[in-house]
């Protein structure tokens, strides 16, 4: 939030909300609202741009991508119309990794390292007991 009360972008995309306003939330269809002097206001909606191609996008940092000429332009939806997903104010992104899974990955990966690494050896080994017998 800036100090004229906006919620902004870096890029500058703003959204004005109240000093006094409580309660704040985001709506599933992208609605931006809160209570101001207790009575509930629309600040604003968020909306959700598809690309015909998103590998086409160029990363920016910050989590910003640019349009570039393979992504496409911007089909701007709204949030839960014409198969554009929903908003979920208010949650945290959880992780899509199974820790238990990757740990058990990370021991066959390293038993199957130790393996190669004793078969190189034993085979070493072997063409070194080759070598001296032809002598």
């Amino acid at each position: 939030m800036n100090a004229s009360g906006y919620v902004v972008t870096s890029d500058g995309t703003a959204i004005e909300i109240p000093r006094n306003a409580t309660d704040l939330g985001i709506s599933e269809n992208g609605v931006i609202f809160g209570r101001v002097d207790g009575v509930f206001e629309e600040f604003g909606r968020l909306q959700i741009a598809v690309f015909a191609n998103p590998q086409g996008l160029e990363a920016t940092g910050g989590n910003l991508f640019r349009v570039t000429p393979m992504s496409g332009e911007p089909e701007l939806l709204t949030p839960g119309e014409d198969g554009a997903g929903i908003l979920r104010g208010g949650y945290i992104e959880t992780s899509n990794v199974e820790i238990v899974t990757e740990m058990v990955n990370l021991i066959v990966a390293q038993r199957a390292f130790e393996l190669n690494s004793k078969t190189i050896e034993t085979a070493d080994q072997m063409w070194g007991i080759a070598n001296n017998v032809k002598r």
